[in-house]
């Protein structure tokens, strides 16, 4: 199958790349000549995109549009958006994502996602400061619970919208299945890093300077502060996903280890349902006994 992605984040655009093709499909970027594609993947507008236009909400309906025209009338459109999309929102992120479903409804699936995992977006930018300061500010989300999911799980779900042949629903809000406050998000980044942090709760009237402090020439200040606006959104309602997709999601603790760039194998699982021993875990062996006396060594 003949798989077309747009927009997106690079490394975003890239993992959906690389999981499609290692399924076996074949991959197009833009509306390049080759096979008609039998789908069609809309990643959004990429943050730099966004944060450049005056108006965000129109500059993504219009690039919806076009996407959803350009598409050949049989082909299946998966649109990625934000988990807590409304119009009334005070992010103009979340309001841009209302619109650009908007679009897409009747044409394909909208798959919403929360904070991603891995070397993308906003947890990119974070971790790139944690290693640099000994404190991080936490501007208005503490305490805010969220659902990440790492971004190849992402990528997965993306693919198998896009291929399956199964009946869809027209939307799903993705997570990893476990919950954590974002100042905890915050330490166990860096205790993943190796790194001992302090984070600074503070009140939401510090967001933009945080967002000025985080930026990034690829994620502008304007576009990350939007985000953390939207961050309080991001929990999933619907469990549609656990039923209709293959996708399993590996755990928080796994999905932020790989996040801080350590890398676990994937879960196995067995027929029962339960999880191998040591899946997914450090490989850890007791050391063995030298004489009388002997020490532990890792």
């Amino acid at each position: 199958m003949v798989i077309r992605v747009e927009g997106g984040e690079p490394a975003l655009a890239e993992l959906v790349a690389r999981v499609a093709r290692e399924s076996g499909h074949d991959v197009r970027s833009g509306n390049g000549d080759g096979p008609v594609p039998a789908a069609v993947v809309d990643l959004g507008a990429p943050a730099r995109e966004l944060a450049a236009a005056p108006d965000p909400v129109r500059h993504v309906t219009a690039r919806s549009r076009a996407i959803r025209t350009a598409a050949p009338p049989a082909a299946r459109v998966v649109t990625l958006s934000h988990l807590g999309a409304h119009p009334g929102s005070d992010s103009w992120l979340l309001r841009a994502a209302a619109a650009a479903e908007a679009e897409a409804a009747g044409r394909g699936v909208v798959l919403r996602v929360g904070l991603l995992l891995g070397e993308v977006g906003f947890v990119a930018a974070v971790r790139r400061r944690v290693e640099s300061t000994k404190v991080f500010p936490v501007p208005g989300f503490a305490d805010t619970r969220l659902e990440p999911l790492d971004a190849e799980d992402c990528a997965r779900y993306c693919v198998e919208a896009a291929v399956t042949v199964r009946a869809l629903d027209d939307v799903y809000e993705l997570g990893c299945g476990e919950m954590i406050s974002g100042e905890l998000l915050v330490q166990d980044l860096a205790g993943n890093l190796g790194l001992s942090r302090w984070t600074l709760p503070l009140p939401r009237a510090f967001r933009r300077p945080a967002a000025t402090w985080l930026a990034t020439p690829d994620l502008p200040a304007r576009w990350i502060d939007a985000y953390l606006r939207a961050l309080p959104s991001f929990l999933p309602r619907r469990m549609n996903a656990w039923e209709h997709f293959e996708v399993d999601p590996i755990d928080l603790r796994t999905a932020l280890a790989r996040a801080a760039g350590m890398s676990f194998p994937r879960r196995r699982r067995r027929a029962g349902g339960d999880d191998d021993e040591g899946a997914g875990r450090f490989d850890w062996k007791r050391p063995g006994k030298r004489g009388i006396l002997w020490t532990r060594s890792r």
